[in-house]
């Protein structure tokens, strides 16, 4: 027993004894382990001891990039988990308001949890509706304050010379969009339905959501009329580049050909924007009274949009990755 414990020992000090050897070479060699010979090559390893010799035990230094989903920003992460609050909201509410996706759910669930689908099945509106303002007021949290993006990129845009009309629609779309966020700030916390913390009550408050609301149909609408501008500009650009292909020389069309298709990326994405506000326009237009749509048909066309924004949005932070 004895023995064995001398022997355990000095198994444990030659292993630190290699390791202090490895850190501090200008120091006396211990034994070697007979796995480590001569011979041997160590494994490569991302972080290396530090090389100043100050630094006692040596801080390690890693030399490979940080985890690139965690380099992410914080502006990043929000926009996709408020985009993906969105996408069950949307979810729930053509649940709610569609009673055979309603039903095939269920079914999928009976499948799963037998022993729980007939306790779930009467309450399935119930359920569903709460869902759908529990992700309604999660989603709000994120945009606390989004208010002040809004009103600097508007401002922005106007003092670096916000001329013609794609100028002009875009300020108005961040103005209108900046308004609308203000407005829903500043019902925050009676949107929260906390007893005691109401600041305006519930006649104003509901006068300052259809406010809010009628203010973002204002902002989708510039931002579809500037996504036409756009698209107009760049037909023109069109034109002009393949008269520029057709006279120039070889360098120069490839030049050209190459700008052909970052123009083509650019329309894609703004086209794909314009189709997103435009489904979006039911979301506003059926709280204000302007757009006869019902719940069901705004649900759906709510999961469209967050779907084809949620992909700008992943786009986004694909990029910020390779930055």
């Amino acid at each position: 027993m004895i023995a064995g414990s001398i022997g355990l020992e000095s198994f444990i000090f030659e292993g630190l004894g290699n390791q202090f050897n490895e850190l501090t070479p200008s120091k006396p060699q211990f034994n070697h382990l007979p796995s480590q010979r001569s011979g041997d090559i160590p494994p490569p390893s991302p972080c290396q001891p530090s090389t100043n010799s100050s630094d006692f035990p040596p801080t390690p230094v890693c030399t490979h990039p940080f985890p690139p989903f965690l380099s992410l920003s914080l502006t990043h992460r929000q926009a996709g988990l408020e985009r993906t609050f969105r996408l069950l909201q949307a979810i729930s509410q053509v649940l709610i308001f569609f009673s055979p996706a309603r039903i095939l759910l269920f079914q999928i669930l009976s499948y799963l949890a037998p022993d729980r689908h007939e306790k779930l099945v009467p309450l399935s509106i119930s359920v569903l509706t709460s869902l759908r303002a529990r992700f309604a007021i999660g989603r709000r949290y994120f945009r606390v304050s989004r208010f002040l993006e809004s009103f600097a990129g508007a401002w922005k845009v106007w003092s670096e010379g916000a001329t013609g009309w794609e100028g002009r629609l875009d300020v108005g779309a961040k103005s209108f969009n900046g308004m609308y966020l203000l407005l829903e700030t500043a019902t925050f916390l009676d949107a929260l339905g906390v007893e005691g913390l109401s600041i305006w009550g519930a006649e104003v408050e509901k006068v300052l959501v259809v406010e809010a609301q009628r203010f973002w149909l204002f902002a989708l609408v510039c931002g579809v009329g500037k996504g036409v501008v756009v698209l107009w500009k760049g037909r023109a650009g069109r034109e002009e580049g393949r008269l520029k292909r057709e006279k120039g020389k070889k360098g120069e069309k490839g030049k050209e050909e190459e700008e052909e298709v970052k123009r083509k990326v650019r329309e894609w994405k703004v086209l794909r924007r314009m189709v997103a506000d435009v489904l979006d326009l039911a979301v506003p237009g059926a709280v204000v009274g302007w757009i006869p749509a019902s719940p069901g048909t705004v649900g759906v066309l709510m999961l469209g949009s967050t779907w084809i924004t949620g992909l700008e949005v992943w786009e986004k932070c694909g990029d910020a990755t390779k930055a």
